[in-house]
């Protein structure tokens, strides 16, 4: 239901919910479609929230996306949009934010 409303935020907090030894394929599927379709909608936004910017760190973390190389292709975008958001506010700040974004996640080799 919530993948179909594209209710991603409502969806990655409740994802974890079902015990790990319950995410079947079908979990691992939905999992995925709605990472890469949140980083694609995030991509569309003019203005970065917040809020989204700390759940896009978050479920980077998770192993499903760890190694998913279209999901990390999709949040290093995000990142770059991030950082050029970022830059036309406080640069020292920037620098700060992109240092933890390159050394903290794995990137896409692009």
């Amino acid at each position: 239901m919530l993948s179909s409303q594209q209710n991603y935020q409502e969806y990655f907090i409740h994802a974890k919910d079902l015990k790990p030894s319950l995410r079947n394929e079908e979990w691992s599927k939905m999992t995925e479609l709605m990472g890469i379709g949140y980083l694609e909608f995030l991509n569309t936004r003019p203005k970065l929230i917040e809020k989204d910017y700390q759940l896009v760190l978050s479920i980077s973390q998770w192993p499903i996306f760890k190694n998913d190389e279209f999901f990390r292709e999709k949040r290093d975008q995000y990142f770059l949009k991030e950082i050029s958001n970022c830059l036309s506010l406080s640069e020292k700040d920037c620098v700060d934010q992109a240092e933890h974004m390159f050394t903290n996640y794995i990137h896409n080799h692009k």
